[in-house]
């Protein structure tokens, strides 16, 4: 396979459909890692109805975000293959209407779980291959809750999860700041029409979608390490 593999986590629905949707009219063949495979089959389909291409350009894994036997899986096959373009963007939100006093640990646990400690896995998986190729790109799908300007007693589980992923991009930089064409970086959708933000949000998931697609497809070697909403930078 000589074209570009991006791996997008959360695949089947959202803004991670809609990413893997505008990275297929990019030529880059999109691994849809999903929880569920019979949703992800149905993800590729409705692609399929809007890209004549599109069942050439996907290919899908499952992928839930607790089982260890899908990352071991996933690690044995594609990113032993080379990952260039890793999305981090599966996530949930358990506690929206909890405070840091009334979320259970149990939810508090699972979105921490979910949305950073399976990207920081995933980074760490890809990042080898993406060193010796000299090439790479990490999009971690942050959100503005988890940043120090915003954050409040509500939803802990969530915006800890995020602001703990803006931290790991930030170490991930790092980590390759000798890697002149590996670009780390986070961007936050706003408030988008998702299942997680519902329908009445004020934003599409083409704009949600649309910053990430740019940080996986820029060759600017200046943009990295850093949060950007609307391709602008956000501050942390």
């Amino acid at each position: 396979m000589n074209k570009k593999i991006a791996l997008v986590t959360g695949a089947n629905r959202g803004i991670g459909l809609e990413i893997c949707r505008q990275l297929i009219t990019r030529d880059i063949h999109v691994v849809m890692a999903c929880r569920n495979l019979e949703k992800a089959q149905k993800a590729q389909s409705k692609l399929a109805s809007q890209l004549p291409n599109a069942l050439a350009y996907t290919s899908l894994v499952q992928l839930d975000m607790t089982c260890d036997e899908d990352f071991q899986a996933l690690e044995k096959t594609w990113c032993r293959e080379g990952i260039d373009i890793l999305v981090n963007n599966a996530g949930i939100s358990r506690g929206v209407t909890d405070t840091v006093l009334t979320e259970s640990e149990e939810n508090a646990r699972l979105t921490l779980e979910t949305n950073f400690w399976g990207a920081w896995r995933l980074s760490r998986m890809c990042i080898g291959s993406m060193k010796e190729k000299g090439y790479g790109r990490i999009v971690n799908i942050s959100s503005g809750h988890g940043t120090y300007a915003k954050l409040d007693r509500y939803n802990p589980g969530y915006r800890i999860s995020k602001l703990a992923l803006n931290g790991l991009t930030k170490m991930f930089d790092d980590e390759v700041k000798d890697y002149e064409d590996i670009l780390v970086n986070a961007m936050t959708p706003g408030w988008v029409r998702t299942h997680l933000g519902g329908l009445r949000a004020e934003r599409s998931v083409e704009e949600g979608a649309e910053t990430a697609v740019w940080l996986c497809m820029t060759n600017d070697k200046q943009i990295r390490g850093k949060l950007y909403k609307d391709r602008g930078v956000f501050p942390w």
